[in-house]
């Protein structure tokens, strides 16, 4: 970097047009406006995913009790409690890939979109550009992570709304 500063030193109207990109970049991670955003942006996320959970926990409880007359007519009928279990649960899995899918494809759309605006503290495109560099490994690994906690979570809330067979049998003959 050196030799070519030197090299635009001699040309003056050249000497502002070099940009050292590792200067640039320390300069924004210094920035604390910056580092206000990335810290916003980590809080948004974490929300969401709290929010996300939270509401997928409400849906798989809704669809357990829902199903609970099925499940007890398939009892009564002689299907295995197993099989009931796997069934809703695999019913809710692949909600959650579908949508696991979708979410981490809108993000890598937003995140082309938006981490270029947010580098900088001005709002404007950044020159030079920003390449977004997401590390692949990172993202399967936190997908797994997510995916793993919403399945624990759907079956835990799927076997904590079970019910007697009898009174869920006696409760559709009143209705």
């Amino acid at each position: 970097m050196a030799a070519a500063r030197a090299a635009l030193a001699k040309e003056p109207r050249l000497a502002t047009a070099l940009v050292d990109q590792e200067e640039v970049e320390e300069q924004r991670r210094a920035n604390p406006v910056n580092a206000g955003m990335r810290a916003a942006l980590r809080l948004v996320t974490a929300s969401a995913l709290v929010l996300a959970s939270l509401g997928f926990a409400a849906a798989t409880a809704e669809l357990a009790l829902a199903r609970h007359r099925e499940g007890a007519i398939l009892l009564a009928l002689g299907t295995p409690p197993g099989h009931i279990r796997r069934a809703v649960v695999g019913e809710r899995l692949v909600v959650l890939v579908l949508a696991s899918l979708i979410g981490v494809l809108a993000g890598l759309a937003a995140a082309r979109v938006i981490v270029p605006l947010v580098v900088g503290s001005d709002g404007y495109e950044q020159i030079p550009p920003v390449a977004v560099d997401l590390d692949v490994l990172r993202l399967l690994v936190f997908v797994g992570v997510v995916l793993a906690v919403l399945a624990l979570i759907s079956i835990l809330v799927i076997g904590r709304t079970a019910r007697d067979l009898a009174d869920v049998l006696r409760a559709g003959e009143r209705e």
